[in-house]
Order: structure tokens, then C-alpha cells, then sequence
């Protein structure tokens, strides 16, 4: 007889979303055990969520605070159509890109590995090669793009997911991706442009 390892791994998930959405339920009725367990369940994940976004910022725990009250408001809203951890981490992307806005202080501190696509313009450059950090050219993106391109590189948001977050359509994602790639790909051949010009003299 064989097993059905994909039918029993959905069920699974769909068990552990309804235990999500039961324990958000009694955290919405204000059963204080239930809410101190979503508040503990979802603090690592909106830590990681705001530090890969705000980096080293001097304000990141007033997110991580910010965030927490959301979670807390919005649990009567949580269906358990996805996990505890996504629905948390987008709330928690919510609140610190409102925050960031403000201050334009949004960071990608995590791996920047998955960016070196912002270099493939032929020749194949590696990362390394690149002539600034990629934070550098981020900074010079105008706000909306950098978000975009963050989310997507940085936490490997889909269109939709960054359509979400941000409260924009599909279309408007798409633009400002191909806005952003395409200029810090413009910057990047400048500065390899005016480093080639420097080693010839």
C-alpha cells in the first residue's frame, strides 16, 4: 500500500493553522493564557521580520512593540488560511514599513547573497565584484522602490505578497521592481566604468 506522504503533510499543515486560528479566537475573547502564548509564539518571528528590515535602528524596538499591539488587534481577523509565522511576519512588515517611511531608515541586514541578480547585466559579475556595498545603491533608490526590491531579494516576497504589505496593486510592484534593478544596474556599470578609467591611467 503506499503512502500518501503529500496528502498527510497537507492535512498536517491544516491542523496546525486551525490550532493557529483556535488559540488567535481565545486570544480575540481576551483569555489572557491564549494571549500571552500568541504574543510568545509570534515575538521571534517579528524580531527577525524587524531587523532584517530596520536594521541596527535606534527605533526597532518601538516596531517590535508597535507590532505586537497589532498582532493582539488583529487576531479576530486571523482564519488560519495560512501559519501563525506568515500572518505575523507580514503584520510585523506592515508596521515597520509605515515606521520606516518616516524615517527612511529601512536596512536589509540579512544575507545579501540573493541580490547579486542585481549585477547580471552581461558580462556575469559575482557579488563580490561589485564596486559598493549593495546598501549603497539601495540608499539611492527612491523609497517605494527600495521597499519593493528589499522585500523581494532580501525575504523573497512574491508579487503579491509585497502587493500586500505595501498596499499597492500587482502592476505597481512590477514597475518599481523593474524601476530599481534597472537603475542600480545603471549605477553599478558607472562605477565599473569610472574604476576601468582610473586603472588606464
Amino acid at each position: 500500500m503506499k503512502t500518501t506522504t503529500g496528502g498527510a503533510s497537507s492535512a498536517t499543515q491544516r491542523e496546525s493553522w486551525e490550532s493557529d486560528a483556535k488559540l488567535t479566537r481565545a486570544a480575540a475573547r481576551g483569555d489572557l493564557t491564549a494571549q500571552r502564548e500568541l504574543l510568545e509564539r509570534a515575538l521571534p518571528v517579528v524580531r527577525h521580520t524587524v531587523r532584517q528590515l530596520r536594521g541596527p535602528a535606534q527605533d526597532a524596538e518601538d516596531a517590535v512593540q508597535a507590532t505586537l499591539l497589532a498582532v493582539l488587534r488583529s487576531a479576530p481577523r486571523f482564519r488560519g488560511d495560512c501559519s501563525l509565522g506568515t500572518w505575523t511576519s507580514r503584520i510585523a512588515a506592515r508596521v515597520t514599513l509605515r515606521m520606516a517611511k518616516k524615517s527612511r531608515s529601512l536596512v536589509a541586514v540579512g544575507s545579501l547573497e540573493a541580490m547579486e541578480a542585481l549585477s547580471a547585466s552581461p558580462p556575469e559579475r559575482r557579488l563580490d565584484e561589485v564596486p559598493r556595498p549593495v546598501s549603497e545603491y539601495l540608499d539611492r533608490l527612491p523609497h517605494p522602490q527600495r521597499v519593493a526590491i528589499v522585500l523581494r531579494h532580501g525575504f523573497d516576497y512574491t508579487v503579491d505578497d509585497i502587493a500586500e504589505v505595501t498596499e499597492a496593486s500587482r502592476n505597481t510592484v512590477k514597475y518599481r521592481l523593474k524601476e530599481a534593478l534597472a537603475t542600480v544596474r545603471r549605477l553599478i556599470r558607472q562605477d565599473l566604468a569610472v574604476r576601468g578609467r582610473r586603472h588606464d591611467q
